[in-house]
């Protein structure tokens, strides 16, 4: 088994990512493994390594060591390779994808990850790239797109970055025209405040989006809120973070919820668009289901 290590340097906070790389040196030094370490250099850069790395066709390990976007290029460059497998040691400053599966300190425990069985997950197909965790459209993408500047700010964390971002879209107005179509056969058409494709449950440094989705079900959860107003937005908030959006009364007449396995979004003018934390403008996009299509290394 080949083991290679594939570090964000600018992942996280202070350089958690290089330091777990140390630690993971260290660990390999004294149990006598043998492992490859290459550190990233620019966006993309993940993608190739790992593709590199499983194109050998040797059974190899691939282990993103950094945040949610670099484990998306990894999986992303082990793609269709039966003999590569991915994992994470979450070093990022979200990592909601782990919160489905496991705690951080499972996935952080060096010993845990070289011993963990592999398990298969599902993956999102979209027309513009595949992801693991969450893609959506209209007010969360907004926010995730905008709290990239607010994380440049000293001393502000990733939850933080998106709650300033949060607030900042807020206040900048609500809604998108969308239509909506789910497996083909039922169609949604109206203002939301966003519409999202959940093969993950969290997203955003801590929301609980989708409480109730599976990575390893071979469908995907869509939810679809209308545009409650912004007072009533803001009133909102609190719950929908905590997740009680499914469940919660007050939600009723806003929420859609439809587990199945492709959605088609149209929007007459550009809508942001979020695709596993990559954000672009567009008016058209397909969220598919692509069932067992990830060997994920597990620890927990």
């Amino acid at each position: 088994m080949r083991y290679v290590f594939i570090i964000n340097p600018v992942a996280g906070k202070k350089g958690a990512a290089v330091a777990m790389g140390e630690k993971i040196r260290a660990f390999c030094r004294e149990q006598g493994l043998e492992a490859v370490f290459y550190q990233t250099e620019s966006c993309g850069h993940a993608r190739e390594l790992a593709r590199k790395e499983a194109e050998s066709g040797l059974p190899v390990r691939l282990y993103a060591v950094g945040g949610d976007g670099t484990l998306n290029e990894v999986a992303a460059g082990a793609a269709g390779f039966e003999n590569a497998a991915v994992g994470v040691f979450p070093c990022g400053s979200g990592n909601d994808f782990i919160r489905a599966i496991g705690t951080a300190e499972d996935f952080l425990d060096i010993g845990r990850q070289f011993r963990a069985p592999v398990r298969l997950i599902d993956k999102i197909d979209t027309d513009r790239q595949q992801a693991l965790n969450v893609c959506s459209l209209g007010l969360d993408a907004e926010v995730a797109y905008h709290m990239n500047d607010f994380k440049k700010w000293p001393f502000v964390s990733g939850p933080m970055a998106y709650n300033l971002s949060l607030v900042k879209c807020l206040l900048s107005g609500l809604g998108c025209d969308l239509t909506v179509t789910i497996d083909g056969e039922k169609t949604y058409t109206g203002r939301f405040l966003f519409a999202l494709a959940a093969n993950g449950r969290w997203y955003g440094g801590g929301y609980h989006c989708a409480p109730d989705a599976q990575a390893d079900d071979g469908c995907l959860d869509f939810i679809l809120i209308r545009n409650p107003g912004l007072f009533r937005a803001i009133r909102l908030a609190g719950a929908y973070k905590a997740g009680q959006h499914l469940k919660n009364p007050a939600f009723t007449s806003l929420v859609t919820f439809v587990r199945g396995s492709t959605m088609q979004v149209h929007a007459p003018s550009p809508v942001c668009c979020n695709i596993d934390g990559e954000c672009e403008p567009l008016t058209d996009i397909t969220f598919t289901v692509v069932p067992a299509s990830l060997r994920l290394i597990d620890p927990t």
